[in-house]
């Protein structure tokens, strides 16, 4: 049976955020299939959900430090830092997430799984992507084009 994509952003988000303390090639399988009650297949569809947003964390990190206004990303609890991540790379590239979805859904997750103020912060700083999207993903690329020939 196919996850529901609401129930799959969840799981994506406890293995964004259960990352952290478990690892993900060995311990993060079971912790996500128990603690969702999910099947191995299910669970691993998050867990490769999750890596691809491993993959851009330095990406949406700077996008989410530019409009998480008077906050510093590493501020920002963990909890709501895996929701951001989640949403920006949705918002960004996710084509099969509507970005209106995208926003509401992370705005839902804060309001679970951290506090009914939450998700007021995460709305503002998802709004203030949103609202400038094409701009900085050109200069998201650009300084990401720019760190890997740095590392070369």
């Amino acid at each position: 049976m196919t996850l529901p994509l609401k129930k799959l952003r969840e799981a994506t988000l406890v293995a964004l955020f259960s990352s952290k303390f478990a690892d993900p090639t060995t311990d993060l399988l079971p912790l996500v299939m128990e603690q969702l009650k999910l099947s191995k297949k299910n669970a691993l569809a998050a867990l490769e959900r999750s890596f691809l947003v491993q993959e851009k964390v330095e990406e949406l990190d700077i996008l989410i430090d530019k409009y998480a206004l008077d906050y510093e990303v590493e501020r920002i609890s963990s909890v709501e830092k895996a929701i951001l991540r989640l949403a920006v790379f949705e918002l960004l590239f996710d084509d099969d997430v509507p970005e209106k979805v995208a926003i509401a859904e992370a705005v839902r997750l804060a309001r679970k799984f951290s506090t009914p103020e939450s998700g007021g912060f995460v709305n503002g700083v998802l709004d203030g992507i949103y609202n400038s999207k094409g701009a900085d993903l050109d200069t998201v690329e650009s300084s990401s084009a720019h760190q890997e020939e740095c590392l070369t």
